[in-house]
C-alpha cells in the first residue's frame, strides 16, 4: 500500500506550488493534476453537460494554512498562479476531487476568485457530500 501511494503522489502529471514566509514556512500549498480522472469526466458530462479535455483542463487543489486564511492570501496567490495556467495552455480548473458540502470557508473562497460552484452535490469515493466546480481562466 505504501508503495502504491508514493507511486500515486510521485506521477509525472502534477505540478505542486509551495508558498514560503522567509524560506521555512510553508504557508499554503496550491496542487494541480493535468490528468483527469475518468469519473470526472463521466460525472461532468452526464451532470452539467461539460466535456472535459486534459489538454484544456486541469484539476485544482489549493491548501492554506490556517492561520492565513481568511487574510486574502489565497486570492491573491490565486492571481499569481492564473498567468501560468494559461501559459500552460489551459482554459478551465476544475475542484480536485470537488469541495465538501459543509466546508463552508473553502466554498465562499471558490465563489469568490470566481469558480462557479454547481449545487447539485454528488457522493465522493469517502461517501462525502460534494460540489463541483470550474474556473473559466479565459473570461
Amino acid at each position: 500500500e505504501a508503495r502504491d501511494l508514493c507511486f500515486a503522489i510521485n506521477r509525472y502529471d502534477k505540478l505542486r506550488l509551495v508558498a514560503l514566509i522567509n524560506n521555512e514556512t510553508i504557508i499554503a500549498l496550491f496542487e494541480f493534476s493535468l490528468s483527469i480522472v475518468d469519473n470526472e469526466y463521466k460525472r461532468f458530462a452526464e451532470k452539467y453537460g461539460i466535456i472535459l479535455n486534459e489538454v484544456t483542463d486541469m484539476r485544482f487543489g489549493p491548501c492554506i494554512s490556517d492561520h492565513y486564511q481568511n487574510r486574502h492570501f489565497g486570492c491573491w496567490l490565486f492571481e499569481k498562479v492564473k498567468p501560468m495556467c494559461k501559459l500552460m495552455g489551459k482554459e478551465r480548473l476544475i475542484l480536485w476531487g470537488g469541495v465538501f458540502t459543509h466546508n463552508k470557508r473553502a466554498i465562499r473562497f471558490y465563489e469568490k476568485v470566481g469558480f462557479r460552484i454547481f449545487q447539485d452535490s454528488y457522493m465522493n469515493d469517502g461517501q462525502y457530500e460534494c460540489l463541483d466546480g470550474i474556473y473559466y481562466l479565459l473570461q
